[in-house]
């Protein structure tokens, strides 16, 4: 996790424009704005509704896999013998 934070920390803060300079290119022009760049994407609408959509989808397929799981466990034939579902 630390350095999933330190890449994020790394490329919003400017990491990128040093990039940029070190291959000979010119930084593009700092922003006016007094949030950080991380603030300003998490602001966005279409982030909220992508995380939701996110949430929702991944709740969904855990309850139906885990129903499926829970269903094949319970009506299979040989409990005692059979380890995997295939």
């Amino acid at each position: 996790m630390p350095f999933i934070t330190h890449s994020l920390n790394t490329t919003l803060n400017g990491g990128s424009i040093e990039c940029l300079a070190q291959i000979g290119q010119a930084a593009g022009e700092k922003g006016t704005s007094e949030d950080s760049k991380f603030r300003q994407i998490l602001g966005l609408k279409a982030v909220h509704v992508l995380a939701f959509f996110i949430l929702v989808y991944v709740g969904v397929e855990v309850t139906i896999g885990g129903a499926s799981f829970i269903q094949s466990h319970l009506h299979r034939p040989h409990p005692a013998t059979d380890i995997f579902v295939t």
